[in-house]
């Protein structure tokens, strides 16, 4: 098991040339600044909100925190608890195998993370729904692998139609009503979603350069993977999934996410 705070695949990737750059998939709308670019930080402190936007502290500690806000209220944020620590690509592979599950079956998924940061596997649910059984093995096996729970992360699913190429289902990336039920909370610090939004048809037409807009708005619809973020009734905010791929590579200078690497555990 990786350990999420320290897992950094510089060495082992094989995917970075002089040439790389930042780049994921086609449809990522991000325009991220030079201001991420991350030098030595040796005794600073750095956090980017949901948006990306960064914060610096001089404090003696070189810590890397992704913080659950779109605003300027960095300090109140972390104290509720709702941040990343030196987040790591394990975490990124678990996620992005847990979103490949979840819309290739169209059945939601499950896993839950430790303090110590090792993870759970990630568990199966049905359609709509996380079973509570499902959830207890996921956190007894946390226990077996010596750590205890910090926060969950489950899936609601994308089920595109096969003809037309449209969504007959679209898992949101908020919370479900059931979900922020007392009774229904981890425990954790908080909880993950993952979830996707439709991408409207201008920013179709950005995507699909070239193509003209009343082309663009007949073809099929097109999608992004957001991530929900929430906590015991509180919904805290959304970060693209390509926005958290960008934030946790920038930190382990790792130059391209390789997708199909962290699917490659679930064979």
């Amino acid at each position: 098991m990786h350990d999420l705070h320290k897992d950094n695949t510089l060495a082992a990737s094989g995917f970075q040339t002089k040439d790389d750059h930042y780049l994921y998939n086609k449809e990522s709308l991000l325009s991220l600044s030079d201001s991420l670019e991350l030098s030595d930080s040796t005794g600073t402190t750095q956090y980017f909100n949901l948006k990306g936007k960064r914060f610096v502290e001089k404090n003696g500690k070189s810590e890397y925190y992704i913080v659950f806000t779109e605003k300027d209220n960095i300090q109140e944020t972390v104290r509720k608890g709702y941040y990343l620590l030196n987040p790591g690509i394990a975490l990124l592979d678990h996620i992005t195998s847990a979103y490949h599950l979840s819309d290739s079956l169209g059945l939601e998924h499950f896993f839950v993370v430790g303090k110590g940061s090792k993870m759970s596997d990630i568990e199966r649910g049905i359609i709509d729904a996380i079973f509570p059984n499902v959830i207890q093995q996921a956190k007894a096996t946390l226990v077996k692998r010596g750590d205890q729970l910090d926060f969950a992360v489950h899936s609601h699913p994308l089920v595109l139609n096969p003809i037309s190429g449209d969504a007959d289902r679209i898992g949101g990336p908020l919370p479900s009503g059931p979900d922020l039920m007392p009774q229904n909370t981890m425990g954790g610090r908080f909880e993950m979603v993952l979830g996707h939004e439709v991408i409207d048809p201008v920013e179709y037409r950005q995507l699909d350069k070239g193509v003209a807009f009343s082309t663009a708005a007949t073809r099929p619809q097109k999608y992004r993977k957001v991530i929900g973020l929430y906590n015991q009734g509180e919904v805290i905010g959304t970060i693209a999934y390509d926005m958290l791929v960008e934030l946790v590579c920038r930190y382990h200078k790792v130059k391209r996410y390789n997708e199909n690497a962290g699917m490659a555990g679930m064979m």
